[in-house]
């Protein structure tokens, strides 16, 4: 942040801290503000909002002690009018922050059941909490695991599956902790396979598979930051469709995680460092708010389709109605669509918005939607270009698209003449603005002679004479 001037408060800056601090912290008072977190400090005091740098009373301790378990944080400051900071420092010296009486009777009844049969990990995803707050509970309760011996059929397992599909998998199957699987395999001296990606291939970019790829990256990847691994997460019956794609770049992990509730889902990852650098070097740890500039000038220009082609398979839904159409790609409520919107005036397509739906602290998300089905069939037909030899991409969303291409209505057609010259309309409207016409005089004669019907009609105009029929494209 610059140097702050020496300004003057004005009475809207005033209302804002009223009404915002200290609901919102100082730091992002000042950025909303524009001044600095020492100015929005002084300020404070001088209108009496907040009391800043001034000892705990022992009301206050009383208070926090009673109700910031119960109501949290917020609510305490907006009572006390403190900083939500400073509320959560001193519960933290009153040690408050460790919740009391959290595990219900049923809970706890559940792990005395299940803990020595299932494990502490399938006990953790019963009752939605960390695997080891669930070992702790155990401990206090006096419920032990017993180790269970290991037999041949789980060894046997543990062979054939651990190299290819993990220890998360393994533990899952034989109701097992992930650390005795882990021990297991070392006794046994099993290891995990390693797989050889070709990233220089990926890397290069001159490929159609390697650029649709990295479109789908941009939209569902996740890039971890202190791993080098990289993921993608799908419908199992999405991912079918495009697994052929991931091995023309070597060997990846696939795994199918069972959900309750959930569709089935495949996710695929690799923890190869040089694929995770470039990666991140094309700013994909940081997708949710910035552009796509990078692998966009990385990538050659013929093949951008391909890229919006996956991020369009990834983030983009073609919407197919009875009486209308759209397409519309989402994303973060930081996200601006800066190189979404110039691909879609090169192509010509004008008639779009972007939307931004803010919920606050972070929340929400914006999209870009295309209305006219003129320019949605523009924009179908720039990203499944060679669709039909390459085979590159979801099928059902192509279907969607030619759904949409199938119920275009016929173009209206106007020939000169004299010199054969064909102008093309999507209205009535046009047309009659082209003829110098009313469009009701137009349509009524157009109805006459049941044009719609195949039938054709002259016109004469200052220009010449013109031929009105439709040609359906």
């Amino acid at each position: 942040m610059s140097k702050a001037l020496n300004k003057t408060w004005t009475e809207e800056e005033d209302i804002f801290l009223r009404e915002n601090f200290p609901k919102t912290s100082r730091k992002e008072c000042a950025e909303k503000l524009k001044r600095l977190p020492n100015e929005i400090k002084k300020r404070v005091k001088v209108l009496g909002i907040c009391k800043i740098f001034i000892s705990y009373s022992q009301e206050e301790d009383s208070f926090l002690i009673e109700n910031y378990q119960k109501e949290g944080p917020l609510f305490c400051s907006q009572q006390l009018k403190r900083e939500k900071g400073s509320i959560k420092s001193r519960a933290k010296k009153l040690n408050l922050l460790k919740v009391k009486g959290r595990w219900t009777k049923e809970e706890d009844e559940l792990i005395i059941q299940n803990y020595n049969s299932m494990g502490r990990v399938w006990c953790a995803k019963q009752l939605r909490k960390n695997a080891p707050a669930v070992g702790e509970r155990a401990k206090t309760l006096g419920v032990r695991k017993e180790n269970k011996p290991w037999t041949k059929e789980d060894d046997d397992f543990i062979k054939i599956h651990f190299p290819t599909q993990g220890s998360r998998f393994c533990a899952e199957f034989l109701k097992r902790e992930m650390h005795s699987i882990h021990d297991r395999c070392s006794t046994l001296n099993i290891k995990t396979v390693r797989r050889k990606l070709k990233v220089e291939k990926f890397i290069k970019m001159d490929m159609p598979e390697s650029c649709y790829l990295a479109g789908m990256f941009w939209a569902d990847a996740h890039i971890s930051k202190k791993k080098n691994c990289t993921a993608i997460s799908l419908l199992k019956t999405d991912m079918d469709q495009i697994v052929d794609l991931f091995k023309i770049f070597g060997e990846w992990g696939i795994v199918n995680p069972k959900k309750k509730d959930r569709k089935e889902q495949t996710y695929i990852y690799t923890y190869n460092k040089y694929l995770h650098d470039f990666l991140i070097l094309m700013d994909y740890q940081n997708k949710s708010y910035v552009e796509p500039t990078k692998i966009l000038n990385y990538i050659p220009e013929h093949l951008h389709c391909y890229f919006w082609r996956g991020f369009s398979d990834g983030d983009g839904c073609f919407h197919v109605n009875k009486k209308s159409h759209s397409f519309s790609a989402s994303g973060n409520v930081q996200y601006k669509w800066v190189e979404m919107e110039k691909i879609l005036n090169k192509i010509g397509i004008s008639n779009y918005s972007i939307c931004i739906e803010d919920r606050g602290e972070g929340r929400g998300l914006s999209s870009t939607k295309i209305h006219r089905k003129n320019e949605i069939i523009i924009w179908g037909e720039y990203i499944y270009q060679n669709y039909e030899s390459d085979k590159i991409g979801f099928p059902r969303k192509f279907l969607k698209f030619k759904k949409i291409k199938e119920k275009q209505k016929p173009k209206i057609s106007l020939i000169y003449l004299e010199t054969q010259k064909e102008f093309l309309f999507d209205t009535i409207k046009e047309a009659s603005k082209f003829l110098k016409y009313t469009a009701c005089y137009l349509s009524k004669k157009i109805k006459e002679e049941a044009i719609f019907r195949g039938y054709k009609c002259s016109f004469k105009n200052s220009n010449g004479d013109f031929l009105l029929h439709n040609s359906v494209q």
